[in-house]
């Protein structure tokens, strides 16, 4: 008996050694953090009267310490006034922001391909952000772009961007058993946030395409789709009646 719980002790722990990181190891329980809640891509500026406001030791933490964390990751930033080692009224610090899409739900998927959605979560859009500090760790910065050389590149008219919509009013289930009238517990293909049933012959969809340039010489736009469909068999109908036909037109 002693030696078949040694047997499952050691099992275990060799488990644990081989098993996948939690996702917290960025964590540092020797250091102090300040979190604050993002739900918007975007640019943000925190002052240090704000940081004091919150209760943050500006007057003891030397600016160039600082460190930002989201994603289970250090984030850039970019530290205003703090080469002299304090932090003063008018320092601040800027660092680019995103809100909480679906980069963390690929993991619940047995499958992460299977992901319907990967720029939009399951669960909530904000994402968290911690501010610390460390006066030995490796720091992430934005350097500002000192080369004032302009003359040395070609100049152009326009410049080629992005913009994406994303239809998600329902949410679906994934894989459904007719028989039982419910979902899969398990995560699975086509479950997530999507568009309701398109049942009509046109579907018009609307990409945000803010100052376009209309003139000659631009090279070709790109349109990207993804979509989903799936069968309902509780309806009964053959294969043939059911399968769909998607064309996609700009």
């Amino acid at each position: 008996m002693t030696r078949t719980l040694w047997s499952v002790l050691l099992l275990a722990q060799a488990l644990g050694v081989c098993g996948q990181p939690y996702g917290n190891e960025w964590i540092d329980h020797d250091r102090r953090y300040w979190r604050f809640n993002v739900a918007a891509d975007g640019i943000q500026r925190i002052d240090s009267a704000t940081l004091a406001q919150s209760g943050f030791p500006v007057q003891e933490v030397d600016p160039r310490h600082l460190m930002l964390f989201a994603r289970e990751e250090q984030v850039p930033i970019y530290v205003h006034g703090g080469e002299d080692g304090v932090m003063n009224t008018d320092d601040f610090i800027e660092f680019r922001t995103f809100r909480n899409d679906g980069w963390a739900d690929a993991r619940l998927f047995p499958d992460p391909a299977q992901q319907l959605n990967p720029r939009h979560s399951l669960f909530n859009d904000t994402l968290r952000y911690y501010l610390t500090w460390d006066a030995t760790a490796e720091k992430k910065r934005i350097v500002p772009y000192a080369d004032t050389d302009h003359a040395a590149y070609p100049e152009r008219t326009w410049n080629r961007a992005y913009g994406t919509h994303q239809v998600t009013s329902i949410y679906h289930g994934g894989d459904y058993d007719p028989q039982r009238l419910t979902s899969s517990g398990m995560y699975t293909e086509g479950e997530g946030f999507a568009t309701g049933n398109i049942t009509t012959n046109a579907y018009s969809i609307g990409v945000p395409t803010p100052h376009a340039f209309q003139e000659e010489g631009l090279p070709p736009a790109v349109v990207q789709t993804t979509f989903m469909g799936s069968n309902h068999p509780a309806f009964g109908l053959p294969d043939s009646v059911m399968d769909h036909h998607m064309v996609v037109r700009a």
